[in-house]
């Protein structure tokens, strides 16, 4: 099944308030990513902390417009707490097959690797 996937950045603070925009909207999914180079360490217990410049991502049905939707986030949002809108449609795919094209050999030990073959994971002592 082919989605429709749609991003913004904004700062931490209005995050929350696009998750909530997207999810009243009908996404599926809504995740967060980091927009900046400033990195998360561990929050205390109970605290919840993201990325100074966040990219929300949100993901919706193909029966969904992201024309409607970026019209309603005009609307709501103002073009100087937000930037880099993005809509595409994200084709359906095998994940067992994608994520291979960005795992790389891994080296345990002195003479342990691990590395992907097309048709088995491949183990050489």
């Amino acid at each position: 099944m082919a989605w429709h996937q749609i991003s913004v950045v904004s700062n931490e603070a209005l995050a929350s308030d696009l998750s909530d925009f997207f999810s009243d909207l009908g996404a599926v999914s809504v995740t967060y990513m980091s927009a900046g180079e400033k990195p998360v360490y561990k929050p205390n217990i109970g605290e919840t902390r993201i990325w100074e410049q966040t990219k929300t991502i949100a993901l919706f049905e193909l029966n969904a417009s992201p024309e409607l939707i970026q019209s309603l986030f005009t609307q709501k949002f103002s073009a100087e707490t937000t930037r880099d809108w993005h809509a595409e449609i994200l084709a359906d795919q095998t994940w067992e097959r994608s994520w291979m094209e960005h795992y790389k050999p891994m080296k345990f030990g002195q003479r342990l690797w691990v590395y992907p073959n097309a048709s088995k994971l491949s183990v050489t002592y």
